[in-house]
């Protein structure tokens, strides 16, 4: 049915959310780990 179809779809999108979270939240570790190391040059 319809509403079965629809939930499949909001369920793929959730899933292809999450992925680029989870990406962008490495991402973002990797830059502060390199925001860390240059701040530490002024120390």
């Amino acid at each position: 049915s319809r509403s079965i179809v629809n939930v499949r779809d909001v369920s793929e999108q959730t899933a292809e959310a999450s992925e680029e979270t989870a990406a962008s939240s490495v991402e973002l570790a990797r830059l502060g780990g390199q925001l860390q190391t240059m701040v530490s040059h002024f120390r």
